[in-house]
């Protein structure tokens, strides 16, 4: 009886190693699959944030003007220019609604202002354009004043 016990312990253990041997292969297989989905998700944000900034930059390219004319529509410039202006400011006379925004370029690999034209409008229509003034309001001021 002791035998029978001995051998049905022997037999035990190595039904035991096999179970672990076999809890082994699985966990390695898991690693191994872990470790290829990570790799696998690494690759694919790497691609996805490159195509990010490069889609930004191509996004804030400079500001260009050679198909802008005086005498266009807001919308009409908006278009040309390609990108969202940013309203500085409106004041109204009586000639009519004057209008100044903005179009910006950035240099997003050292994070400054690159480029920047204010658009100058009187009732819809583009008066003139340049580089930001220190006032607005001083310069529709003359503008209008010069009309009188």
């Amino acid at each position: 009886m002791l035998q029978f016990s001995n051998s049905s312990r022997v037999m035990e253990t190595e039904t035991i190693s096999k179970n672990e041997w076999s809890l082994k292969k699985q966990m390695i297989r898991r690693s191994y699959f872990q470790e290829k989905i990570m790799r696998e998700t690494n690759r694919t944000m790497i691609i996805l944030l490159l195509m990010l900034i490069f889609s930004n930059c191509s996004a804030y390219k400079s500001v260009h003007t050679s198909n802008v004319g005086i005498g266009m529509s807001k919308s009409e410039v908006v278009e040309k220019i390609g990108k969202k202006p940013k309203l500085i400011g409106q004041k109204q006379y009586k000639e009519g609604l004057f209008e100044v925004i903005e179009f910006r370029c950035y240099d997003f690999w050292h994070g400054v202002l690159e480029d920047a034209y204010w658009f100058y409008f009187l009732n819809n229509k583009l008066l003139f354009w340049g580089q930001p003034s220190s006032n607005w309001q001083k310069e529709a001021d003359s503008y209008i004043g010069g009309i009188q």
